[in-house]
């Protein structure tokens, strides 16, 4: 006979500070996915877990995923521009989005975090964090998985994982996972076939020491991304009298077209406990190699497009030394050191002519220390305070060219900047009950300055200012009911500056144009969050989420170009998602799991400039899946479907000169999975 499931709501466990901790006792916004969770729903990759996570969105261009979180992200592609949100795998930090995982595989769960990160954090951030862990090796036990999806589109996923126990004090684990599907667009773009593999050795000889040593290689594949002419709330002229229609594309696909991402990467995680202290030191080594070719217009004479490409070479060492789980005071202290190198390569064509293109060779090398303290004064009472210290040194040394029909200019590139910086948090924690947690703090982050790929003349912006926040947070984390509600808000203003934007500058001395990022003015973010869970009974759970966010530029200029008061793009002002999981518990034993989840967003801009045709409409977007465990035989079967609604959502706009061009999530999509553990 089943035991009956707990009534209460399961507590989960997360690392985003640095530390073991339940989220209901971590004094920030966190969400937590579970990998079982992620993988019952059809998710295979970082894009689709949007839907999951409050205040964030996804863009994608030419096979990047652009991470936006409250308003707050990176939107230049450009080669040695940092991300404004953190993004780690098993607490290394992935400098690009780039090199950012295609297939998510032996997830153990997800982490986003909102708000400056810095005084914990290895690598600096001024919106937030998005952290993947993954499932470790697990001492004296033989573990093996195997999962198969199909689809439309002709999908095709697996997974499999193999977990092997090498005496008492020795474990490795290795997952293999791969996800391809036909394009989603009528000529051929947006698909995928992409897969990630990973070993992982666990030494353990005793509980004051060990070890996790990594290895992973990832492949990306794709014939490019899909766009299509002619959005609903376009302006152009080029548009007029023409219906908007999804996916179709631009009449025909460009066989030069591909995006690929070649990466590998090692790195290993060791701890060691003394009386007192733990020793943590984190080592990471990535290689990798991106490039893309994209047609944005495909016309018989001549076509436009982009290519972009870099190939990085990143280590990173962190060292943290922190206070034991038993001390009342608890601290954590650290140093951080990242050099990153390598070619980078560029080339825009509008309508053939004229062109632009940059070939310089990269360098960057951050080094940091930082630290954090949580001191009670008294019972239930915290003072909590953390500082850093930045420096960042970057160049880029190579040529940019630039073409029309009668000459050929090529300029020399030799740029160099240096960013140092302090940054700091201060705050309050309060434990007003057993189960209820009040929060406040102040925080400073930033964003890294860097290198434009423009000629060393006058009139150009060799480099760029770093971005920064200071960012006011207060929150309320409790339960209820004998743990069967749980209520999780979140309120907060971000002062920012130095809003870092792309510019085409052109000079009647040189043919034809240059792209550099340069600097606004300010901008301001303000809102709040209210996550809600509730158990309903063992076998039913419900949870809500709701995002406010006023997100805007209060000051814009930047030469003839003014956004002031434009609506930061990715920004919806509201956003209201809801979700449902019931259990069936059968008399034979087996069990049937029902899962659903919706998300609604308001109408918003997907582009800075907020033109009419990056303009998204609000819309509902719904997933479910249904699943069946059959228990002895260790063996679930699962059916999903995700954007039910089959609603075409922007992702990315970009005018042209044959009319506006936008990019698009995916379309409806099903499939089953079956899905065997031992």
């Amino acid at each position: 006979m089943q035991k009956a499931p707990s009534t209460a709501i399961p507590e989960i466990v997360v690392t985003a500070r640095r530390t073991t901790e339940t989220l209901q006792r971590a004094p920030v916004a966190i969400t937590a996915l579970d990998g079982d969770a992620i993988q019952r729903s059809g998710i295979t990759s970082v894009t689709e877990l949007e839907s999951n996570l409050p205040a964030v969105q996804f863009q994608v261009a030419t096979s990047i995923p652009i991470i936006t979180v409250r308003g707050v992200g990176t939107f230049s592609t450009q080669a040695g521009v940092d991300s404004a949100i953190a993004y780690t795998v098993d607490g290394i930090f992935l400098a690009h989005p780039q090199a950012y995982p295609p297939v998510l595989v032996d997830i153990a769960r997800v982490e986003s975090v909102r708000g400056p990160q810095g005084t914990l954090y290895g690598r600096n951030s001024n919106g937030g964090a998005i952290n993947f862990i993954t499932n470790e090796p697990r001492l004296g036990q033989l573990e093996a998985n195997l999962s198969l999806t199909v689809g439309n589109y002709d999908s095709l996923a697996s997974e499999a994982v193999l977990n092997v126990p090498v005496g008492e004090d020795v474990a490795i684990r290795g997952a293999f996972g791969s996800s391809r599907h036909d394009g989603y667009y009528d000529d051929g773009y947006s698909n995928a076939d992409d897969w990630v593999g990973r070993v992982r050795l666990l030494v353990q000889p005793s509980n004051q020491f060990r070890m996790v040593l990594s290895a992973d290689k990832y492949s990306l594949d794709n014939v490019g991304a899909g766009w299509d002419y002619c959005p609903p709330n376009t302006a152009s002229a080029q548009c007029a009298n023409q219906k908007f229609q999804p996916y179709t594309g631009l009449s025909g696909r460009n066989p030069d077209d591909f995006g690929r991402t070649r990466t590998w990467g090692v790195y290993n995680q060791a701890d060691l406990t003394l009386d007192g202290l733990t020793i943590t030191s984190l080592t990471g080594y990535r290689d990798n190699d991106f490039l893309a070719r994209q047609t944005q217009i495909l016309a018989p004479a001549r076509s436009s497009g982009f290519i972009q490409g870099v190939i990085s070479r990143l280590f990173t060492q962190e060292l943290r030394l922190a206070a034991p789980d038993s001390s009342d005071v608890k601290w954590l202290a650290g140093a951080f050191y990242a050099r990153e190198t390598g070619p980078a390569s560029q080339t825009f064509n509008q309508d053939g002519v004229p062109y632009f293109s940059s070939e310089p060779f990269l360098k960057s090398i951050s080094t940091a220390v930082f630290g954090e303290v949580t001191v009670p004064l008294t019972e239930g009472f915290r003072l909590i305070g953390g500082l850093r210290y930045t420096d960042e040194r970057k160049s880029a040394v190579g040529v940019v060219s630039t073409v029309n029909d009668d000459t050929t200019a090529q300029l020399p590139i030799d740029q160099r900047f240096r960013t140092k910086k302090w940054t700091w948090k201060a705050g309050v924690e309060l434990d007003y009950s057993d189960n209820a947690l009040a929060y406040a703090n102040i925080s400073t982050g930033f964003k890294s300055g860097g290198i434009n790929q423009v000629p060393s003349l006058p009139g150009f912006t060799g480099s760029y200012r770093p971005e920064t926040i200071t960012a006011y947070q207060a929150g309320l984390k409790t339960r209820l009911f004998d743990d069967r509600l749980q209520l999780n808000g979140e309120g907060f203003y971000y002062d920012y500056t130095d809003f870092q934007a792309l510019q085409v500058i052109r000079d009647a001395a040189i043919p034809g144009f240059f792209i550099q990022t340069t600097n606004s003015q300010k901008s301001s973010m303000y809102g709040a969050e209210l996550e809600a869970q509730a158990a309903i009974s063992g076998n039913t759970r419900i949870s809500m989420q709701g995002t406010w966010l006023h997100a805007r530029f209060d000051k814009y200029i930047i030469g003839s170009t003014d956004l002031s008061g434009n609506q930061i793009q990715a920004a919806p002002d509201f956003t209201v998602g809801a979700a449902i999981e019931h259990s069936f518990d059968l008399s034979n034993g087996d069990r049937i799991l029902f899962g659903a989840d919706t998300k609604w967003v308001s109408g918003h801009f997907v582009a800075n400039s907020n033109a009419p045709g990056s303009y998204q409409d609000d819309y509902l977007r719904s997933n479910a899946s249904l699943t069946y465990s059959l228990i002895d035989l260790s063996l679930e079967l699962t059916a999903f479907l995700r954007n039910i609604e089959n609603n075409a959502q922007i992702a990315a706009y970009q005018p042209s000169a044959k009319g506006d061009l936008v990019l698009l999530n995916p379309p409806r999509t099903f499939g089953i999975q079956a899905s065997w553990r031992y």
